[in-house]
C-alpha cells in the first residue's frame, strides 16, 4: 500500500513539471528502484504528498519502460548523475563490500519534479546525499547545470529524512539559521514568512519539542526552502 511506498523527490525550481519515469533496476540485493509517474506537479509539493500518488503510480509501473521519454533538449540539465555506483565495507564481514545502488544514470532538467519510490533500504537516501556532495561514489560522476561537482553541491538544498532543527532555537531561529550564516539582513521577516506559508505562522516561539512531529517538518522544509536554492532535494519530506 501507498504507507509502505517510501518517497524521496528531487526538484528543481521554478517551473511546473509532470513526475517523469525511467524504469529499471540499479539498486542491490536484486530490488529495484523505480523513477515512477505521477500526478504531483511542482507547484503543488506544498500541498500534496508524493506517497499519495504511489499507487496509481505503482500500477503505471509495467508501462514505464514505454512511457520513459528524455527531457527536452531546450531544458538545461539541472542535475545529471552518469554511472553512480555506492559500495560500502561491511562490519562484520570486513573483506565484502555491499553494493547500495550500482550503474545509476539519471538526467533531471531544470524545472523538473521527479519522485524516487522503491522498498526501504534501496538507496534512495544514498542517490540523495551523493547529489548532495555528502558522499562521494564509489564510481561515476555528478554535473550541477554542467558543471562537475567537487564537495558539497552549494546549489541545492537538502530536507533530510531525519530531523535536522537545533533544538535550542525557537521555530523561527531555526528557519532564518541558513538566512543569517549568509549574512541575510532580513533574516526574521523573510523567515517568518515561510512558516506562515507552511502553516505556522503563529507558533514561531515554539521549540522543536514543543511541536508535533508534522510541525517539525513543517519547519524542516520552510528551513530549506527559504533559501531559495536552485534544486532542491527532499528525503521523504511528508514522511510525518
Amino acid at each position: 500500500g501507498a504507507a509502505s511506498v517510501a518517497t524521496t523527490a528531487v526538484r528543481a525550481k521554478r517551473r511546473s513539471a509532470f513526475i517523469r519515469n525511467s524504469c529499471r533496476p540499479i539498486c542491490g540485493r536484486g530490488r529495484k528502484l523505480d523513477f515512477v509517474p505521477g500526478l504531483v506537479t511542482a507547484d503543488e509539493t506544498e500541498r500534496h504528498s508524493v506517497a499519495a500518488n504511489a499507487p496509481r503510480a505503482r500500477r503505471n509501473l509495467v508501462a514505464a519502460s514505454a512511457l520513459a521519454t528524455p527531457a527536452p533538449s531546450s531544458r538545461p540539465v539541472a542535475l545529471a548523475l552518469s554511472g553512480i555506483t555506492c559500495a560500502f565495507a561491511q562490519r562484520d564481514r570486513p573483506g565484502e563490500r555491499y553494493t547500495a545502488v550500482r550503474d545509476v544514470d539519471l538526467a533531471i532538467g531544470a524545472g523538473e519534479f521527479v519522485a524516487v519510490v522503491g522498498p526501504t533500504g534501496c538507496g534512495k537516501s544514498t542517490l540523495l546525499n551523493v547529489a548532495a556532495g555528502l558522499l562521494a561514489p564509489s564510481s561515476g560522476t555528478v554535473d550541477v547545470f554542467g558543471e562537475r561537482l567537487a564537495g558539497i553541491n552549494r546549489r541545492a538544498g537538502y530536507m533530510f529524512q531525519s530531523e535536522s532543527l537545533m533544538p535550542w532555537r525557537t521555530a523561527l531561529a531555526n528557519v532564518a539559521a541558513g538566512l543569517e550564516f549568509r549574512g541575510t539582513r532580513d533574516a526574521a521577516a523573510r523567515a517568518q514568512e515561510w512558516l506562515k506559508r507552511v502553516g505556522l505562522g503563529a507558533f514561531p516561539d515554539r521549540y522543536p519539542h514543543q511541536l508535533s512531529g508534522g510541525m517539525r517538518k513543517r519547519v524542516s522544509l520552510a528551513q530549506t526552502l527559504v533559501l531559495d536554492p536552485d534544486i532542491l532535494l527532499m528525503d521523504e519530506p511528508f514522511g510525518a
